[in-house]
């Protein structure tokens, strides 16, 4: 087994905390830019209260349901007034903190909440997770209750205000529904991704657009470009 990680973390689930909406008529640099100030907000919080940061974002692996519930989730939102989050936002805020020497979990199956969950429960007791979301209380019988907290990072980052960090108010738990974390040895490997390009296949699911392709199948990853130059002279030269 994995020895535990005694390092303290502050484990951010960064589509909850650090993507902030597009506002009306803004364009998407100053979008970045906000977001970035965000990221570095919640960096320099962290390595003042002597934890390391590490963000953690969404798999691209959903189930049916699954994005049927985050669809009717989203135009909830929207009717509500809420800002739209510009398409792949989580994956340029995780970019820009890869940018900034943090630590960023991406795994290609399970889902944030419960890589967050399993990376500080395996790690120091002082480990938290950043996020508002209260089904962190479903992990492990309930063993991330006080361990949960969440920041005003969007409205600090507009008023300049400095981030305070409160304690997120757990849901009532239902031992029926007490989810189990990933085992140790997982963690922070295959999870950690190291490069901007790797957080991009991973975070596409694999499959990466190339631009300017000689035939339609080379637009998807996993198909050698070689193969597709070869079908590409079979069929032009059967058509000849």
């Amino acid at each position: 087994m994995r020895p535990r990680d005694r390092v303290p973390s502050l484990v951010i689930d960064a589509s909850n905390q650090v993507v902030p909406g597009l506002k009306p008529h803004e364009s998407v640099s100053s979008w970045l830019r906000r977001s970035a100030a965000g990221v570095c907000r919640i960096i320099s919080l962290a390595r003042l209260a002597g934890l390391r940061p590490v963000f953690v974002t969404e798999s691209p692996f959903k189930t049916a349901k699954q994005v049927e519930k985050l669809r009717k989730r989203h135009v909830r939102k929207l009717r509500r007034g809420r800002q739209a989050i510009p398409f792949d936002g989580t994956l340029m805020v995780c970019e820009q903190a890869l940018r900034a020497g943090a630590t960023v979990l991406c795994d290609e199956v399970h889902e944030a909440d419960l890589v967050a969950a399993s990376y500080a429960l395996h790690s120091s007791d002082e480990s938290r997770v950043l996020s508002c979301d209260g089904d962190f209380g479903r992990y492990e019988d309930g063993a991330l209750h006080g361990r949960v907290v969440h920041a005003r990072v969007v409205h600090a980052v507009l008023s300049g205000e400095p981030l305070e960090l409160y304690v997120t108010k757990m849901g009532r738990l239902d031992p029926r529904h007490s989810l189990g974390c990933l085992p140790a040895e997982a963690l922070p490997v295959p999870p950690a991704v190291p490069t901007g390009a790797e957080l991009a296949r991973r975070c596409l699911g694999g499959r990466v657009m190339v631009r300017g392709a000689v035939y339609p199948l080379a637009e998807l990853s996993g198909h050698d470009l070689a193969l597709t130059l070869t079908l590409t002279r079979t069929r032009t030269r059967a058509l000849t």
